[in-house]
């Protein structure tokens, strides 16, 4: 109060804008211009389409990844396998030979010579006899290794020494122990070669 007289100051009415809070919803938002919405929501669309293609990649590659372990494993495998085949197939025939070996020491006239040049026989050991004998029929080891026998004639040149032609060695052969097993459509062989010659008569 100022001499005697009043004075009042009025205040204004101030109102603050609901577009001024970032924070508020926009669906309650009535002051917000629909584009805004509408760019919103295309944007979370957006966003989920991005997901379901990462998913997607994420899956291929490991589905990938999984047949190339897969893959790798199972020819790690077969390799390992065909060594396993090949030391007991090299075992196998080197056993052939021993079988001829005994059986030319227990018989050179009818166990060796008799035997033709060229042809197939198969060893076979008898738990009978609990000795060695030749079969000319087809056998397998283990069911999977066919191992057979061939005899070779041998031939001496003039200094006796061993030739592909000359005189006739009728106290020697060669042999060859082959053993064959199929890998697949496949058949592999391993192959030794040694010289018996007639110690005992």
């Amino acid at each position: 109060m100022e001499d005697g007289t009043f004075s009042m100051k009025h205040k204004k009415n101030t109102t603050k804008s609901n577009t001024s809070n970032p924070a508020r919803n926009i669906n309650g938002d009535k002051n917000r211009h629909p584009s805004c919405v509408t760019g919103y929501m295309f944007q979370v669309s957006r966003l989920r389409g991005f997901g379901l293609v990462e998913i997607v990649v994420v899956v291929g590659l490991l589905a990938i990844a999984g047949i190339a372990v897969i893959s790798a494993y199972n020819l790690i495998l077969i390799n390992s396998l065909q060594g396993v085949h090949s030391v007991k197939a090299l075992f196998l025939a080197e056993e052939g030979l021993e079988a001829a070996r005994l059986l030319r020491d227990e018989s050179w006239s009818t166990k060796i010579a008799p035997l033709t040049s060229g042809t197939k026989y198969w060893p076979v050991f008898s738990t009978t006899t609990g000795k060695w004998q030749l079969s000319g029929s087809e056998v397998f080891v283990d069911g999977t290794f066919e191992r057979t026998l061939e005899v070779a004639s041998v031939y001496r040149d003039a200094n006796s020494d061993l030739a592909d032609s000359g005189t006739l060695d009728p106290n020697a052969k060669k042999v060859t122990a082959s053993v064959s097993w199929r890998r697949g459509q496949a058949t592999t062989t391993k192959t030794i070669t040694t010289y018996l010659t007639n110690l005992f008569e």
